[in-house]
């Protein structure tokens, strides 16, 4: 990464926990939109957690269950006192 960029993102951090989702084969599709072969964005991903790994991240991977669980994870993942707000479609937080 450039030293600027390392530089930037190490003195304009918003948090220290990052929520990173992994490459899944079992969902992985392509489109027009995601245009990464499914090499492409499997080291994406590695690539990713190499980089917030190296900026001293805490990394917390989304676990691998359906969409709808997602919400209790993270609610546990990051209690809301730690100035987290989650909000699902609806824009309810959740509890």
């Amino acid at each position: 990464m450039p030293p600027h960029l390392t530089a930037a993102a190490k003195t304009a951090r918003y948090n220290l926990r990052v929520f990173l989702a992994p490459y899944w084969d079992e969902i992985f599709t392509q489109d027009t939109e995601r245009k990464l072969t499914r090499a492409e964005a499997e080291a994406t991903c590695a690539v990713m957690r190499q980089t917030y790994t190296a900026l001293g991240y805490e990394i917390r991977q989304l676990s691998r269950t359906a969409p709808r669980g997602a919400p209790t994870f993270l609610r546990r993942s990051w209690p809301l006192d730690e100035g987290f707000t989650l909000h699902t479609r609806n824009s309810a937080p959740v509890p």
